[in-house]
């Protein structure tokens, strides 16, 4: 079972700004277990948006979880240093941008696990 996942979820923060969405996101590499800095030129629904999905617990069949908006400038940001005349980047997802803890199915979540969106393949 993942433990951190990039998938799509609704925003209602990014769906107000509407246009002004970002064109960069924060996604968690499910090969090389890393964050990633993303660019995109965003065609989906308004709202919907790449987000971080992270498993907290299994009670009975019920999956407890917490996300997160990766949108730069909604959930996450991405910050550049130059460290030895190189630039390097730092991924930032905000603690009190992550859901409170949400139930969902097994069933539902192995579903999200196993679903290959294509729009956002790393």
């Amino acid at each position: 079972m993942k433990t951190t996942m990039t998938r799509v979820g609704f925003c209602p923060k990014c769906k107000a700004l509407g246009a002004e969405v970002s064109d960069e996101f924060v996604a968690f590499g499910q090969d090389s277990q890393l964050y990633k800095q993303i660019y995109t030129l965003y065609k989906g629904v308004s709202g919907y948006t790449p987000h971080l999905y992270q498993f907290i617990s299994l009670v009975g069949d019920t999956i407890f979880y917490i996300r997160v908006c990766s949108m730069v400038g909604c959930g996450a940001d991405i910050i550049e240093k130059i460290i030895d005349k190189k630039p390097t980047y730092k991924m930032v997802i905000y603690k009190n941008a992550w859901s409170s803890e949400m139930p969902m199915s097994l069933k539902d979540w192995t579903a999200l696990e196993d679903f290959t969106d294509t729009g956002f393949e790393l």
